[in-house]
């Protein structure tokens, strides 16, 4: 993938507008995902394994139990890029399928 480039803070506020419960957190894009149990917040995991494209990207996801803990920067742009934002909807996503 070419250079990716750090969004603006005007753009981030932006891209958090159409991203229920994210934030900005220490300069990441973050959310903390709450699941049924173990079993759930593991296969959610998993999915989002295969369904996020290989940009070269390095999110950070932390399970604990029943919570998955995402933030996705991208260390190269020194900030969120656009590729950020779209792996957090493709989570977005992802979590609908779990109640």
């Amino acid at each position: 993938m070419g250079q990716m480039l750090k969004l603006t803070d005007e753009e981030v506020q932006v891209a958090l507008a159409s991203l229920p419960g994210w934030s900005l957190k220490d300069g990441a894009l973050h959310c903390e995902y709450s699941f049924a149990d173990f079993v759930d917040a593991n296969a959610f995991l998993a999915k989002a394994s295969t369904a996020v494209p290989t940009w070269d990207l390095h999110p950070k996801a932390f399970q604990t139990w029943h919570r998955v803990i995402v933030n996705l920067t991208t260390q190269e742009a020194g900030g969120v890029t656009l590729q950020d934002v779209e792996v957090a909807s493709i989570l977005e996503s992802l979590s609908k399928r779990f109640p």
